[in-house]
């Protein structure tokens, strides 16, 4: 393959893309091996299988740069062999937890420093000539396993496609393992060829910003990200909750036990619904002393739901369509009435009542929106206005089992889905994939001393258990 020159990564973009997020989701993947391993020959795997990836998916082997001709837009340009995909570290000798020590204690994410072991400490680029690749991995060996990082751009990507990425990259270490591999693209083609449904809007549709107060058309061109998406104070901590528990949630979540909806109570809440508002009232009390109302009465609190738009496009694509389809559905509570009076049923509501405006038609409308801008850098979601702060953000990735991945005989399959200590995004609260007896981990962040906070919260632990 080294040979012959990679096919191009796609060229054309959809509304979406053009003004996605400028930084990279960070995932950690846990894989146990046998402890006399030949590091070398893992290593061969997992790089040989992630140029067959490239191979398959070119964007994968991509960079994002400048594209003059639209203002704020990044294109795609394959970088060659000028950034290394994969890098290996071998901390063997210096880290402090054995393979199986992490996998008794569910891997805690304290003990995956983004310093040391992911390719990007955050989210955003921190130097203005820093390059841009969509994909990027790490392989950290440590005794008795390998824990791999993998970064994806977020503009080109959500979380179903860092779940097709990550798939790719499996299939071809089974290949590099000298399995025979039926790419899925090719048993499902449209996985690929329906993005040609969703470049533009349909025209018929003249949304308006005021219909969609979840994004903001900003006056200016920012520079960067705000700075409170930078700071080095937020961390993140993995919480279980069993079938029992969130069984029991949901009933202590049914609209009837609502106090103070003020809209009408919806008819009914989801599982999601009741995770969500519980971890963003817990977030708000632990970042937000109620001595501190006193000093603003009228202070809201937002919380951004991401929603898959893939089928609220027309017509629907397929629902594993490569690409960033994600966009944020806002739920705003008076942060008085959140930290002192709101309980359970109210918090789920709210949400149920964001999410159930994402109906048909919205990709179409954000399409529309984003196509009357004049620089493609100044659209912003209203909740990165103050987050992580009165605002928070929340997304699902209970759909993509990433854990059932078969990586072949040399590697097996990853043990979790984790992350850096400090999170993938300020303020983002993440449902993990189901877990095989049913129940769901979450991943709960905060600034400062808000985790301790949370750890002592009542309500909260009465369901949650500390990973």
């Amino acid at each position: 393959m080294g040979s012959v020159a990679r096919p191009a990564p796609f060229v054309d973009l959809t509304p979406i893309e053009k003004t996605g997020p400028k930084g990279w989701l960070r995932y950690i993947y846990p894989f146990a091996l046998p402890d006399n391993y030949d590091i070398e020959h893992v290593a061969r795997i997992f790089r040989a299988g992630f140029e067959g990836a490239r191979w398959r998916m070119p964007i994968m082997g991509s960079e994002a740069v400048p594209c003059p001709s639209f203002p704020g837009m990044l294109k795609l340009q394959d970088y060659g062999d000028e950034i290394e995909a994969v890098k290996v570290k071998d901390l063997r000798g210096e880290y402090p937890y054995t393979f199986a020590e992490l996998e008794a204690k569910h891997f805690p994410v304290s003990a995956f420093d983004p310093e040391v072991m992911s390719r990007k400490y955050g989210v955003w680029p921190e130097r203005a000539d820093e390059r841009l690749p969509i994909v990027i991995g790490q392989l950290n060996f440590i005794k008795g396993g390998v824990i791999v990082n993998f970064c994806s751009f977020h503009s080109y990507s959500d979380g179903n496609t860092c779940y097709m990425w990550t798939r790719t990259w499996a299939e071809e270490c089974r290949r590099a393992s000298g399995e025979d591999v039926i790419p899925f693209e090719v048993k499902e083609p449209a996985i690929l060829d329906d993005r040609s449904r969703a470049m533009k809007s349909s025209g018929k549709n003249p949304a308006k910003w005021e219909d969609h107060p979840e994004y903001v058309e900003l006056p200016f061109v920012p520079e960067s990200a705000p700075p409170k998406l930078y700071a080095r104070n937020h961390r993140s901590q993995i919480f279980y909750f069993s079938p029992e528990k969130l069984a029991q949630l949901k009933a202590e979540c049914n609209p009837s036990n609502a106090t103070s909806v003020t809209a009408e109570k919806p008819k009914f809440i989801s599982t999601n619904d009741a995770l969500t508002g519980l971890v963003w009232q817990t977030v708000m009390k632990a970042q937000h002393p109620k001595e501190e109302l006193d000093h603003r009465m009228d202070r809201k609190s937002t919380m951004a739901v991401s929603v898959d738009t893939r089928m609220r496009t027309e017509p629907p694509v397929h629902p594993l369509t490569i690409g960033n389809f994600y966009v944020v559905v806002n739920s705003q509570m008076d942060m008085r009435n959140i930290i002192t009076t709101a309980n359970p049923a109210d918090m789920a509501c709210a949400v149920r009542h964001a999410v159930s405006r994402a109906k048909k038609g919205l990709y179409d409308d954000m399409c529309s929106l984003i196509e009357k801008l004049d620089h493609y850098g100044k659209m912003a979601p209203s909740a990165f206005l103050d987050l992580p702060g009165d605002n928070i953000t929340q997304t699902t990735w209970v759909d993509y089992p990433l854990c059932d991945l078969n990586w072949g005989k040399d590697i097996g399959c990853m043990k979790a889905v984790r992350h850096p200590a400090n999170g993938v995004l300020h303020g983002l609260q993440i449902v993990m994939p189901t877990l095989p007896d049913g129940g769901l981990e979450v991943s709960v962040g905060a600034i400062d001393d808000g985790l301790e906070k949370i750890l002592r919260d009542e309500t909260f632990m009465k369901f949650a258990e500390a990973r």
